[in-house]
């Protein structure tokens, strides 16, 4: 077993420096934030970048990522989906097998579970579990909410 540490931890610091101050406090493991509002590393930066220097540099750091964290500016849309492609194929590169996103606050069970089934192939075609989170400011703050998406959504972890 081993415990991950998120990058949101260190948010004042560069990626650089985040990922170095979790290697040195002994974590086996970083949880890399991926979200426009935050301090590291954006989805709409990603779509644009070179990943494998991207990957490098994160492979530099000498921290094995555990999973990705990704919050989008837009919950849908074919820009989204450009975005979400460029941050499974970095975790594909990264070698990170999971991908969590949070579920929009205000959609309904049956436009989520559409856009998650669409999710869903986009990251298994990079090598990439998705996966939804629960949070107390969504509709799946209420793990059974969680369970459900998933029971409508195959490959949805």
């Amino acid at each position: 077993m081993y415990v991950a540490c998120s990058t949101l931890c260190f948010g004042t610091h560069p990626l650089d420096d985040a990922l170095r101050t979790i290697r040195d406090l002994h974590f086996a493991k970083a949880d890399l934030a991926v979200n426009d509002r935050g301090p590291h590393l954006k989805p709409t930066e990603l779509a644009a970048a070179d990943l494998t220097k991207v990957a490098q540099k994160l492979k530099a750091a000498n921290l094995p990522i555990a999973a990705f964290k990704a919050e989008f500016a837009a919950h849908d849309g074919e820009e989204t989906r450009t975005q979400l492609r460029a941050v499974c194929r970095l975790a594909g590169c990264s070698r990170s097998a999971h991908l969590g996103a949070r579920r929009p606050k205000d959609s309904d069970l049956a436009a989520e579970v559409d856009r998650l089934t669409a999710w869903v192939g986009v990251a298994r075609a990079e090598g990439v579990i998705l996966t939804v989170e629960t949070h107390r400011d969504t509709l799946t703050a209420d793990p059974m909410g969680a369970v459900e998406l998933c029971r409508r959504v195959p490959g949805l972890g």
